[in-house]
């Protein structure tokens, strides 16, 4: 249900080189009461990102083009109106996931693992906004808790 308050919905960018994925990604955001914003290629994210400035990214490891959820990220933190937009990477790649949990963890990047259940997508997008709010404070460094299945 919408909420009928004054204040801005929070942009979600999704990329995600699935289609149907976005769509039901896109569905349960936006029943969230989040404005949702979906593309299917990094670069076309990239361009739109820049401009659309989001609350959140969700985007996914590996892509059938030449680039991958890294790249964007990379270019991500390479530009200053970007690099301050929390990411939650979200993929079925478990085993190239898992090699890059601590690295993605130590940057403050969220992971969620496909398949996942609703309720953690919720909270991991509660959180990474959370993250996003807190560490708009001065004095206060925001603790993202990543999702891993595993624990």
């Amino acid at each position: 249900m919408h909420s009928s308050s004054l204040t801005e919905r929070a942009k979600i960018a999704v990329v995600n080189d699935d289609a149907t994925y976005l769509a039901l990604i896109r569905d349960i955001l936006e029943e969230c009461d989040y404005d949702v914003t979906v593309f299917i290629t990094v670069d076309d994210a990239y361009q739109a990102i820049c401009v659309y400035n989001p609350d959140l990214i969700i985007v996914d490891l590996l892509f059938p083009d030449s680039k991958h959820g890294v790249d964007l990220i990379s270019m991500l933190w390479l530009n200053r109106n970007t690099r301050h937009i929390p990411i939650v990477v979200c993929s079925a790649a478990t085993a190239e996931l898992r090699e890059m949990q601590s690295y993605l963890h130590s940057k403050n990047i969220g992971t969620l693992y496909k398949p996942f259940d609703l309720d953690e997508l919720i909270h991991t997008v509660a959180h990474a906004l959370q993250s996003k709010t807190l560490s708009a404070e001065p004095g206060i460094e925001s603790h993202f808790p990543p999702t891993d299945p595993t624990m």
